[in-house]
């Protein structure tokens, strides 16, 4: 049983920009190849539909990767649907713990999985919340998280059982 999920991803407003602009660029001459009749592979208009077909598939991925968090009475999962990373932080490994505000730019780089140093990785998609945990080996791990505190606080109550 698992007593938190959350489901989280990339919605920056600025990746939607990104993904208008590369569709509009990569899809526009489309119309005039097909009215003019033209569908020779060295028209400079299926160029343009090719190499802007590109960014927008890459776009469309970043949209579709998931972070997903839960937890239960022995561990922190984390997942990133789309890239195959799943990690379990036991909660008997787990020194300390906290619901954090950090700065996603400065401290890591961005989101996503951003490595900070030596034995400092930080799994986010958006925001500045977060829950920084460090373990028994001395790494450090942070998850991005719009309910941080309810995430902590789900932790606080297993770590006491």
């Amino acid at each position: 049983m698992r007593d938190f999920d959350e489901y989280q991803q990339f919605r920056q407003w600025w990746l939607l920009a990104l993904l208008g602009i590369t569709a509009l660029v990569a899809w526009s001459p489309l119309p005039i190849a097909l009215i003019s009749g033209s569908d020779q592979p060295e028209d400079p208009i299926w160029v343009l539909v090719l190499v802007g077909l590109v960014p927008m598939v890459i776009v469309l991925w970043v949209l579709w990767l998931r972070l997903e968090t839960s937890v239960d009475a022995e561990a922190v999962h984390v997942r990133f649907r789309g890239l195959f990373v799943r990690r379990r932080l036991l909660l008997s490994d787990i020194e300390r713990f906290e619901a954090v505000t950090y700065r996603p730019i400065a401290e890591y780089g961005g989101w996503g999985i951003r490595w900070r140093g030596r034995g400092k990785i930080a799994y986010s998609v958006s925001g500045k919340e977060g829950v920084r945990m460090e373990l028994a080996n001395g790494k450090e791990v942070l998850i991005g998280s719009q309910r941080a505190d309810e995430l902590e606080s789900v932790m606080r109550t297993w770590v006491r059982r």
